[in-house]
């Protein structure tokens, strides 16, 4: 009766590692490691004989047949393990893809302005200028408005710094929208944010922080 349990049992962890193998790799050729060989089934099966150092024949059978399921066991619940980590690995894969899919306005920033995209060298021409009495604004810009943008942003708001408008190269997304950064004082901030929302310009609420940065793109 134990050896009818166990053999049924050995035939559902076989199928089951089966069909997760093909579904990995459909072209998936399955090769048995013996003797730290990698055989194809067939030569295998021709080639086998019996491994008296794992299975003595001195053993009496109730024995072998525990010791030869703790293995079976334990390469099944190594596989399902594995196959958890990697069903984690997919799920992350597709959260950042989505993430990097999304337009300009339902993307955290911290993902977006990564230190290689953001000059943070503590000169007057960093990207994000901050002070006591100074600011730097996010802002981001529909495709084909750059040029009313760069018309207008200095007049939407009295103490907004001439010629501080710059675009952060090498990042838009999948609708064309860029992203700026404009730099004021920062009793300008809220009626430029309130002139930018009647023009149709996103403003977005974000301090770099160079070192927070850096976190963000290891965790990433």
């Amino acid at each position: 009766d134990d050896l009818a349990k166990a053999d049924a049992q050995v035939d559902s962890i076989l199928h089951r590692l089966e069909r997760q193998y093909v579904e990995l790799d459909p072209k998936a050729k399955f090769v048995v490691k013996s003797q730290r060989k990698d055989l194809p089934l067939l030569d295998y099966l021709g080639t086998w004989s019996w491994d008296e150092a794992k299975y003595p024949k001195s053993r009496s059978i109730p024995d072998m047949l525990s010791y030869a399921m703790s293995t079976v066991n334990h390469i099944d619940e190594e596989a399902r393990n594995k196959t958890m980590q990697f069903n984690d690995f997919k799920t992350q894969m597709s959260n950042l893809a989505k993430k990097d899919a999304a337009n300009l306005a339902g993307r955290d920033l911290i993902d977006v302005l990564t230190p290689d995209k953001v000059k943070a060298d503590g000169g007057p021409d960093d990207d994000f200028i901050s002070t006591e009495h100074l600011t730097t604004i996010p802002v981001i810009v529909p495709r084909g408005g750059e040029e009313e943008f760069l018309k207008m942003y200095e007049t939407m708001q009295e103490n907004v710094v001439p010629r501080s408008a710059r675009q952060f190269k090498g990042i838009d997304d999948k609708d064309g929208n860029s992203l700026w950064r404009v730099v004021m004082f920062r009793s300008a901030v809220e009626g430029f944010k309130k002139v930018c929302r009647e023009k149709r310009f996103a403003v977005r609420e974000f301090e770099y922080n160079k070192d927070g940065a850096l976190v963000a793109k290891r965790a990433a």
